[in-house]
């Protein structure tokens, strides 16, 4: 779960196996309002304001060391919390916030 505020993204565990997460654990933090959050083929990809990270997700569910792949997103002004996601054709897509409500 990423909590842009706070610039960490927390992991959720369900040591149970009641559909509910019991413990949590914080994972990566000092990301820079950190938002969109893929897994993908065993790495997590990152997106926050500016940049996008990835890193190695661990067998314990933590993860390796985080790589900044991008760090020039532009401005999403009011809406700069960027989402993230894989298209079909294997390609990482970012979406960037309009700087305004009502654009002209």
């Amino acid at each position: 779960m990423t909590q842009p505020a706070a610039n960490t993204v927390t992991g959720l565990r369900d040591t149970d196996g009641d559909g509910v997460a019991d413990e949590t654990e914080v994972v990566a933090s000092d990301l820079h309002v950190v938002h969109g959050i893929l897994l993908h083929e065993g790495r997590v990809y990152l997106a926050g304001e500016h940049d996008v990270w990835v890193a190695d997700v661990l067998d314990d569910g933590t993860f390796g060391e985080l790589e900044v792949i991008v760090d020039d997103l532009p401005d999403g002004a009011q809406h700069g919390r960027p989402t993230i996601g894989i298209g079909p054709d294997d390609m990482l897509y970012i979406s960037i916030g309009s700087s305004c409500n009502a654009c002209a």
